[in-house]
């Protein structure tokens, strides 16, 4: 009896200070650069990758807790990273050109017929094999794997609802675990009987799937007008940014959508002007908009507060913002102005939402034992 107490004392105790475990650090700069702008974190919370923006130098990097940062030494940019951090996709410059590449390890490959300039940029998939993005040439959205080259993505089954595709622009901007979801914008024919012409050519959220595309449309036929950025790691959940006709005109809020169900909620206070990344976590609870993430508990915070809550120490650190979140939010990564009033990436683990409960939970558990 006494030793399944101390077994599950010392269970809770490991778990606690795992969950509880909260950092925050300036990551620094590469060699000869003094600016560093993390853009995406992998789902395992391990590997960010960024950019040191500085003119014609500018250069990509890779960073990892423990082991520091590594810099191409060549034009290139990050934009996307895998979910175990072994590949990320990006632009770099070829010969000839600036194009969308591909990193695995120190490898970088062109991706064919993929533009590799912002916006949008290149993103990768989970599993590192697909990369999705838009064509250099006439605004296709376009998905990339090794054993089928750069192909275009179907055009969109409006299904019968108000919305007609229109052609392109299509823009691919985010892309699940297995590369089998991928997420974006396209241009549609819009019916608004209240509006003058009737029939607008319009930017809308739309989801690719193996068996075609669809425009995200709410029960009863409402239009979103804007663009979805990023899903989770099964494909489900997506985040995107625009307004609801007709139900207001309020442009730019932030929804979270569920594929399953069709149902989308408002992600309140979420909505920003700033192109940031909007980021999904893994698991499709928690998103980041910049300067805010929202998780399911505790709703929408400023990224300082997460970090004040999470008892981290950032002292002199300003304008915080978030651009990588992993699969169970409880690392981020972003950039702000250092106490030296430099733009440094930075890195941050945070308590797992809900592991205060559970903490909590487990101690008066642990205490109930060892009357």
């Amino acid at each position: 009896m006494h030793t399944v107490c101390f077994s599950f004392l010392a269970c809770s105790a490991i778990v606690c200070s795992s969950a509880l475990a909260q950092s925050f650090t300036g990551i620094g700069f590469g060699a000869g650069q003094t600016q560093s702008i993390a853009v995406d974190l992998s789902m395992d919370g391990g590997t960010v990758v960024g950019n040191s923006p500085s003119g014609s130098s500018a250069r990509s990097f890779v960073w990892r807790p423990g082991q520091g940062m590594t810099t191409f030494d060549y034009l290139s940019a990050a934009s996307s990273v895998s979910a175990d951090g072994l590949a990320f996709a990006g632009g770099a410059a070829f010969p000839g050109s600036v194009a969308a590449a591909r990193w695995v390890g120190t490898n970088v490959e062109q991706v064919p017929n993929l533009a590799g300039s912002l916006p949008p940029a290149p993103a990768i998939s989970g599993d590192g094999a697909t990369v999705v993005g838009t064509s250099d040439e006439n605004e296709h959205a376009m998905r990339w794997r090794a054993d089928t080259g750069t192909v275009q993505l179907p055009d969109c089954n409006p299904e019968s609802l108000p919305v007609t595709f229109a052609g392109n622009p299509a823009f691919a901007m985010g892309v699940n675990g297995d590369g089998n979801v991928v997420v974006g914008s396209a241009f549609a024919f819009v019916s608004f009987p209240q509006q003058n012409p009737s029939i607008q050519r319009v930017n809308t959220p739309f989801r690719w799937t193996p068996s075609g595309g669809t425009s995200i449309i709410r029960p009863g036929g409402q239009v979103f007008l804007g663009a979805a950025y990023d899903t989770s790691a099964d494909g489900n959940w997506v985040i995107l940014q625009g307004n609801i006709y007709p139900d207001n005109n309020t442009f730019g809020e932030i929804y979270r959508y569920n594929a399953l169900t069709n149902l989308a909620e408002e992600l309140p206070a979420m909505s920003t002007t700033t192109a940031y990344p909007y980021r999904l976590s893994g698991n499709g609870l928690a998103a980041i908009t910049g300067t805010r993430m929202w998780t399911e508990g505790a709703g929408t915070r400023t990224i300082g507060q997460v970090l004040t809550d999470a008892g981290c120490t950032f002292t002199g650190w300003t304008n915080l913002v978030a651009t990588g979140i992993d699969f169970g939010a409880t690392h981020l990564c972003g950039y702000g102005t250092n106490p030296m009033g430099q733009t440094e990436a930075w890195y941050a683990t945070i308590p797992a939402p809900g592991a205060g409960a559970v903490c909590a939970f487990l101690a008066l558990a642990a205490s109930r034992r060892r009357r």
